[in-house]
């Protein structure tokens, strides 16, 4: 499984949306109990919320993304980031040695 960031931003005023958040909230709960999404929420601020999402590939991610209901609906769109997590809360790998060759310069595109 490999992990994804998904930074949703709003696409239009939020006076003009039609889909509810309790809808979207009701999406998001059926994503985290299924083990799609690990964790999710808004940026203080406004205007950004973001979600790690846990799938097989990037193509699984991105639908993911796009069944979000804002997304669904237009009133937001959303960035897709793989992230390659080395270490949660304290566990992992904190050393070179560790890490191998897991660290690499890489750009969406190159191998």
């Amino acid at each position: 499984m490999n992990w994804f960031l998904c930074m949703r931003r709003d696409a239009e005023p939020r006076e003009d949306w039609t889909v509810s958040r309790d809808t979207h909230l009701a999406w998001m709960q059926t994503k985290h109990a299924s083990g799609q999404v690990v964790m999710s929420g808004p940026v203080v601020g406004g205007g950004l919320a973001m979600y790690l999402i846990r799938e097989a590939d990037r193509d699984a991610a991105v639908n993911v993304a796009q069944g979000d209901p804002f997304v669904a609906a237009g009133h937001c769109n959303f960035e897709l980031l793989e992230w390659r997590v080395h270490q949660i809360m304290g566990v992992g790998a904190f050393g070179e040695a560790a890490l191998g060759d897991t660290i690499v310069s890489e750009r969406p595109g190159q191998k």
